[in-house]
């Protein structure tokens, strides 16, 4: 914490109803302007850096988050988070342990964007992610739970007379086979809060699907050799060995990734066709079926514009200026700092031109009821 502030009274408590069963239709959520006239009551605990806030990761597939800034207890207060435009609110309970929540309010965005998006961690790996647009009339609230080891993921629509439907609620063991299962919620709603709150893009294309979408960029030379020289031990006699070199083929990351898609299989063995794609799949977050399709997505092609490799950014930046029919002004080569500015003008004219317009439509489920699986891909 940089520097604290003197304690004034605390005006309000916002509770948010959990969700109910699907079709169900209830009134619930909050106003803008009374949640922007009651938050500026809290007192300032103090300035920090987000990291400093929250730090967020996704660990097998579920997310890892922790609120590790020293917050009172059984008050809600504000933070002043460095660089950020937002108002944050923090609230430290303790119900049969630690019960922490982190609000960010966008009070000064459109009527569709997020305005209002907070995490909650407990207990026993149990998380709350929620984002609001609108208000009490009209909007959509999106609610992703996570308890037990799965994650439940419901949205609601207001009718634009202070009632709510649910339009979707699905079930999910991973973040991966909700992307692979509701990917326009994932990318409208879901990515959008968690990068809000975290400051990361924590569900962005894995280096499998951004280098399957780009097969114009070739792999480097030093990790193309590194991968020649694992090749033979990927099936040697020895299960230690073969091990190794599976390890030390993860070792090379995703500049490892490109060497393996570009590389031809014919030459090579079952077992070590096998371990090439097992290394693939844990380096994929997008279940994608129609490459064609996703290269004219223009929201996989924003997510693309946030990767790690500079080769990456400017294809995206090309594929995604075509696609819109618009020039887009980013500078694959810029620091980070600027190119994560640019990307928020970028992300609105994204949404202007591509959003889906009208309700989220659930998605319909496998005969005889059974949900419906994520299609996973190998090379």
């Amino acid at each position: 914490m940089r520097s604290a502030g003197h304690p004034i009274a605390s005006a309000l408590l916002l509770v948010v109803a959990l969700a109910p069963a699907s079709g169900a239709q209830f009134a619930v959520g909050t106003n803008r302007e009374t949640t922007k006239t009651a938050v500026s009551n809290y007192r300032v605990h103090g300035s920090f850096a987000l990291d400093e806030v929250v730090r967020v990761r996704v660990v097998d597939g579920l997310l890892a988050p922790e609120i590790v800034a020293e917050l009172p207890v059984n008050e809600s207060v504000r933070l002043e988070v460095e660089g950020s435009p937002a108002t944050w609110v923090a609230r430290n309970r303790n119900i049969g342990g630690p019960y922490l929540t982190l609000t960010r309010y966008d009070f000064d965005v459109p009527a569709e964007g997020l305005w209002s998006t907070s995490l909650t961690v407990r207990a026993n790996g149990y998380v709350a992610l929620y984002a609001q647009t609108g208000d009490v009339a009209s909007g959509t609230r999106v609610r992703l739970i996570q308890s037990s080891g799965s994650l439940r993921l419901t949205v609601t629509e207001g009718n634009g007379g202070g009632v709510q439907k649910q339009t979707l609620s699905v079930a999910a063991q991973t973040l991966q086979q909700l992307q692979a299962e509701q990917p326009d919620v994932i990318r409208r709603y879901v990515a959008p809060a968690l990068r809000a709150v975290s400051g990361t893009h924590l569900l962005k294309p894995g280096a499998v699907d951004v280098y399957r979408l780009f097969p114009q960029i070739a792999a480097a030379a030093k990790p193309a050799r590194a991968l020649e020289e694992i090749l033979p031990r990927l099936d040697a006699p020895s299960y230690a060995a073969r091990e190794q070199a599976s390890r030390d083929l993860s070792a090379l990351g995703p500049a490892g990734v490109l060497a393996v898609l570009r590389r031809p299989r014919a030459d090579l063995s079952e077992e070590a066709v096998n371990r090439l794609s097992a290394f693939l799949a844990s380096q994929t977050n997008l279940a994608i079926d129609d490459v064609d399709a996703a290269r004219r997505d223009p929201y996989v092609l924003l997510d693309c514009l946030a990767d790690d490799d500079a080769a990456v950014r400017a294809a995206a930046k090309d594929t995604l200026a075509a696609v819109l029919g618009a020039p887009v002004a980013f500078d694959p080569a810029a620091d980070e700092a600027a190119r994560n500015a640019a990307l928020e003008a970028v992300r609105r004219q994204v949404e202007t031109a591509a959003r889906p317009k009208g309700p989220v439509k659930e998605k319909p489920e496998a005969p005889g009821g059974a949900a419906v699986k994520p299609k996973v891909w190998l090379e």
